[in-house]
């Protein structure tokens, strides 16, 4: 019974995953930005199921906001979530190494004052 609400739950996230996808293909550059605090986080936590699907869809997420981010340093990336993400007690180690990739990426284009108040 246990394996069958883990899958009903895998499958509901592989299919917010796709949704996501589909509305982060769908916006243009200048609406990427608000989108991102909440897709990347969501994401980057995501990588912690067990299913193939769905770590193959959070692949295909983080591929395209690669591409789309990566001649705009204007883009921000949103590093406090990741941070609270990376700190927490239960962060898959997958999870973890991920953040910090992002978080690496972000501080890149963070501010100065940005980089001073981050815990």
């Amino acid at each position: 019974m246990a394996e069958t609400s883990s899958s009903k739950s895998d499958e509901e996230r592989e299919e917010m995953l796709d949704r996501l996808l589909t509305r982060l293909a769908l916006s243009d550059d200048s609406k990427l930005q608000p989108l991102l605090p909440k897709l990347v986080p969501y994401t980057i936590s995501s990588l912690s199921s067990h299913s193939s699907a769905v770590r193959n869809k959070v692949m295909e997420i983080l591929s395209h906001v690669n591409k789309r981010v990566k001649h705009q340093p204007e883009i921000g990336l949103p590093l406090s979530e990741l941070w609270t993400i990376f700190s927490g007690a239960d962060s898959a180690p997958m999870v973890r190494n991920f953040c910090i990739l992002y978080m690496e990426m972000a501080m890149d284009r963070a501010d100065s004052k940005v980089r001073v108040l981050t815990p």
